[in-house]
């Protein structure tokens, strides 16, 4: 595909990881996390430019 496209890169492993730890916490307790937050990063690639100027 041209041009490449940006893209936000999951981290699989990590996502993986919280998921068993959220599933222990609901066979053990009744309360889990309501939030989580993963680490995401940005990919830039060809497809992304500077903003536009105004005129």
């Amino acid at each position: 595909m041209s041009p490449a496209l940006s893209t936000v890169r999951v981290f699989t492993e990590e996502m993986g990881k919280t998921g068993v730890e959220l599933l222990h916490q609901r066979i053990t307790r009744s309360e889990i996390a309501r939030r989580v937050f993963l680490s995401t990063e940005l990919v830039v690639r060809h497809s992304t430019s500077s903003p536009r100027k105004k005129i």
